[in-house]
């Protein structure tokens, strides 16, 4: 398979991002997928321009008025889900479709997202 590489893992749970960047072409813009959303600002001391994550589903259940409300993922994370910038990167955390213990989106509805990338 040419161009696709496993990314090597430290532990289960555990991001090596050095060794998964370790043969990357620096002359190349490099995109990360990361589950969890927290690599974010060791990616960006690396130069990696966008990280795509998810993990918290926006929270699931945010209390109070849409798009006013909390999450449970605010109390867990600095990213729960949306745009965030560091310098030269960028950081997309998806609300996704899916569901973690219950089955129910409450002022955090699913989304999938489409990006153009220019």
């Amino acid at each position: 398979m040419s161009g696709k590489r496993r990314c090597p893992s430290a532990a289960p749970g555990e991001p090596d991002l050095d060794a998964a960047l370790r043969r990357l072409d620096p002359a190349v813009p490099a995109i990360l997928l990361s589950h969890r959303p927290e690599i974010f600002p060791r990616a960006a001391r690396h130069g990696i321009p966008l990280i795509l994550s998810s993990h918290y589903h926006g929270g699931q259940i945010r209390l109070g008025w849409p798009g006013a409300g909390v999450s449970l993922a605010q109390l867990r994370t600095p990213y729960p889900e949306g745009l965030y910038r560091d310098g030269s990167s960028r950081l997309y955390v998806s609300r996704g479709i899916g569901t973690t213990f219950t089955p129910v989106h409450l002022n955090a509805p699913p989304e999938i997202t489409l990006l153009d990338l220019i």
